[in-house]
């Protein structure tokens, strides 16, 4: 099928196909429209490191998930670095004006299975946009409101 486009995830793969080469190019606009933030490890700027702990990446949120991936643009690919269910998300750490630190946690609430996604987003709108995605997906789920904290850094409400 001309119209294809393949979304990778570790060996999995999964291929799209469209109708036309517009509704091709719609969805992966759709996409790799959300190119809004670094995923990373370090604690250091992605702008001033040279250390290869960022990557950046999108994040697709739907209703019942959050993904982020990476756009390889010569292949048509995208590759999902990252997935999470949205009710394995247990609080949002907002530091600065762009970071934020999603904590996932298993359901038997083992502190040990946590793990922390930094994302460092491109502009504080960006930042907010997705806080304001991911709120009311977890307020349906819960019936009460994600924990979000500001860190003493913090400079902007989110």
């Amino acid at each position: 099928h001309p119209h294809c486009f393949e979304v990778r995830y570790g060996h999995e793969r999964l291929i799209l196909g469209a109708d036309d080469a517009d509704m091709k190019q719609t969805w992966m606009t759709a996409m790799t429209s959300r190119r809004t933030c670094f995923l990373g490890t370090s604690e250091a700027d992605p702008a001033q490191s040279a250390s290869g702990n960022w990557m950046l990446c999108s994040i697709l949120l739907s209703s019942t998930e959050l993904i982020i991936c990476q756009e390889d643009f010569a292949n048509a690919h995208l590759k999902i670095l990252a997935s999470k269910a949205v009710d394995q998300i247990t609080s949002l750490l907002l530091n600065g004006q762009t970071g934020c630190i999603v904590e996932c946690g298993e359901s038997n609430n083992n502190e040990d299975d946590r793990i922390f996604l930094k994302l460092l987003f491109k502009t504080p709108h960006a930042r907010k946009a997705f806080v304001d995605s991911l709120r009311p997906l977890w307020r349906s789920l819960f019936q009460i409101d994600l924990e979000i904290v500001n860190d003493s850094s913090a400079h902007s409400e989110a």
